[in-house]
């Protein structure tokens, strides 16, 4: 069984590196006492780019700890100022990266043609990309989810080969449930998830696309982490306020260890 992802980002809100510090302190303490919490958990912290380090020092004492950013440039060096390279996170020890998300479409203006090259940088340097996908909520009221997904999924894998397609991640993340009080049931996530396989299989074959973790990504919380069961076929989950805050990041982590891993 893969490693069930819980995905904290921490974006721009922990700015002080004492911050970044405390955080990692409290959620490795917390750690030490949830033996249940074991090797099949991978707990990824994700920081602003010069605060790796602290996240580093917990992931050396906490193997189920990773560093994970949020962002990468595609090419490895060059005169590209503010730029992340995908080197850089590699020699930080980084594991995993955000791409895609819908805070980079909207600030960064990222397009599906950059992600898609975001993707293939980070494959070359051994680390995750953890790929989002959504409707906005003019595509969701219009009814154009499926197409919406099509059309995302279909330019941005475009480069990844088929050997490769099993070391990414996918996260569903409805544009529409960020940062409010209405959030998909579990239905319409097991739905999205199901089109998001079958999008992939077109082109990878089932065998491949069954090793795939897929993720939800969306105003989660506590409260609402009880809907995720087997029965929804998610592998974990990224968290944005919920994943701050490190007493309802372990919450979470424990509520979906125990709905998706529990025994038939």
């Amino acid at each position: 069984m893969k490693d069930l992802l819980i995905i904290a980002n921490l974006k721009m809100t922990m700015v002080r590196r004492r911050d970044v510090v405390a955080y990692c302190d409290q959620l490795r303490k917390g750690l030490a006492h949830m033996s249940e919490l074991k090797k099949g958990v991978q707990l990824v912290v994700c920081p602003s780019a010069p605060h790796y380090e602290p996240v580093q020092r917990a992931m050396h004492i906490e193997p189920r700890i990773a560093v994970g950013a949020q962002d990468v440039f595609w090419e490895r060096h060059g005169s590209y100022t503010g730029q992340i390279s995908p080197v850089t996170l590699e020699d930080s020890e980084v594991s995993y990266a955000l791409v895609g998300h819908s805070e980079q479409r909207r600030f960064g203006h990222v397009t599906d043609s950059e992600i898609s090259k975001k993707i293939a940088a980070l494959l070359n340097v051994g680390i995750t990309p953890v790929i989002f996908i959504g409707e906005t909520e003019e595509e969701r009221e219009r009814g154009h989810m499926k197409d919406a997904l099509t059309f995302h999924i279909n330019t941005i894998t475009r480069t990844v080969r088929p050997e490769d397609i099993t070391r990414c991640a996918f996260v569903y993340e409805p544009v529409w449930a960020i940062g409010g009080t209405v959030t998909p049931t579990a239905e319409e996530i097991m739905s999205a998830r199901i089109l998001m396989q079958k999008i992939l299989t077109d082109t990878y074959g089932a065998h491949r696309v069954r090793a795939i973790p897929f993720l939800y990504g969306g105003s989660v919380t506590p409260e609402n982490a009880i809907m995720f069961t087997q029965d929804i076929g998610i592998r974990g989950v990224v968290l944005g306020r919920s994943g701050r805050n490190v007493r309802s990041f372990l919450q979470i982590a424990a509520t979906l260890n125990h709905n998706l891993n529990k025994e038939n």
